[in-house]
């Protein structure tokens, strides 16, 4: 399973301190596809119950909103 939260647009997003800011998360990564870039996390679906869905969704979609609130002062996606 894939979840993917947007940050903003590369244009936005100074990438290089957003991938500071994730590095010291639980989880997350950032990534880009287009013109936006993202906090991501996958994980295999396999043997998941419904927590280890949701608490990581849960966790890059607050991650993503932190950062965006950070870097852009604003909700931007």
């Amino acid at each position: 399973m894939k979840v993917n939260s947007p940050i903003g647009t590369i244009a936005e997003v100074d990438v290089g301190r957003a991938i500071e800011i994730v590095g010291g998360m639980l989880v997350g990564g950032i990534m880009s596809d287009g013109e936006y870039v993202y906090v991501t996390n996958t994980m295999p679906l396999r043997n998941l119950d419904a927590n280890e869905i949701t608490e990581p969704l849960v966790r890059v979609t607050t991650i993503a909103d932190s950062i965006e609130a950070e870097l852009l002062g604003k909700d931007t996606v």
